[in-house]
């Protein structure tokens, strides 16, 4: 009938000189933590802020591994905004809590 349409729920920084960094979150939606994978390991420390919509940061964490799990027990059920940046490369992805 048409085109297919092809969605993604990666939200592109505000910043067009940064790269996207192609982490990889899981589960999703999760319900006590989530499981982040940046994909390479980083060159430094790498910033992960838990964002409510209405863009209120509701959780920062830090981390220098590949692989990081995220505790969410304490956060209210909802979607969020998951910004991750480590000074060049900097990229968003929508998670839910349940």
């Amino acid at each position: 009938m048409g085109e297919p349409t092809l969605y993604s729920t990666i939200l592109t920084s505000g910043n067009p000189c940064l790269t996207p960094i192609q982490a990889n979150v899981y589960p999703n939606p999760a319900k006590e933590s989530i499981t982040v994978d940046l994909g390479i390991a980083p060159s430094g420390k790498v910033t992960i802020d838990l964002i409510d919509l209405s863009g209120k940061v509701v959780r920062t964490f830090q981390t220098m591994k590949q692989v990081s799990i995220l505790d969410l027990q304490h956060i209210a059920a909802g979607s969020y905004f998951l910004s991750i940046q480590n000074g060049q490369s900097a990229e968003q992805l929508k998670v839910i809590k349940l």
